[in-house]
């Protein structure tokens, strides 16, 4: 072949080569087209994926310190209320404690008058503890050994020991309560008999101590 025959298929060559890319940058520009919107759904899903993955660990963790803040607001709320009650128990049995102890001393202390009585007051001779007095008018304490026998009122306990300051007819005597029947404010010893009771009569302005309440 010739130059001039080679250089026309070269320049043939080269009108092909011009022809075939024009004819496909059309389908490229297509194709780019078509993949940028997949690739971009393709980013935003895996942009949104973690966003949701960490949005749902905190709610969680604000539901569950939510409910661990009204666990614990509850359980003060029952915490005060047993306390208001139990200071409220408290001042009502510190209040009954007062008023007991008040009632006690006021009948309990003081001055006191005794009157006498004999085992002949009554058929039976017994006493309210049913103590046999017939025969005498002591009794045997196991601590306080033989002491006289009185009467008093249900302010002071049965088998107290009281000791019976400045009695006209023999100085300091300890007695134990062990016979009901007078009132408040007085104290009725045991003597022989009614009449050795109405010889002594009534003394007035007696005090006494409390040695010991009950057994």
């Amino acid at each position: 072949m010739n130059k001039k025959n080679i250089n026309g298929v070269i320049w043939l060559l080269i009108i092909i080569l011009i022809l075939l890319g024009l004819s496909l940058s059309p389908l490229l520009v297509i194709n780019k087209q078509l993949e940028q919107p997949v690739i971009k759904e393709q980013e935003e899903i895996t942009v949104e994926e973690p966003k949701q993955e960490e949005k749902e660990p905190e709610k969680q963790e604000q539901k569950k310190e939510n409910t661990v803040q009204k666990k614990t607001e509850t359980n003060t709320k029952k915490q005060n209320t047993v306390k208001s009650t139990t200071k409220t128990n408290n001042k009502s049995t510190n209040t009954v404690k007062k008023s007991t102890t008040t009632t006690q001393k006021s009948q309990t202390t003081g001055t006191y008058k005794i009157t006498h009585y004999g085992w002949d007051c009554c058929k039976s001779g017994v006493t309210a503890t049913g103590y046999n007095v017939k025969n005498t008018i002591y009794y045997n304490d196991k601590q306080y050994g033989q002491v006289r026998i009185v009467a008093m009122s249900k302010a002071m306990p049965l088998y107290s020991i009281i000791k019976i300051k400045n009695y006209k007819f023999g100085g300091d005597i300890i007695a134990i309560v062990i016979d009901r029947g007078v009132g408040n404010g007085v104290i009725d010893l045991l003597v022989e008999n009614e009449k050795t009771a109405s010889k002594y009569g009534i003394q007035k302005g007696v005090n006494i101590e409390v040695l010991r309440k009950g057994k």
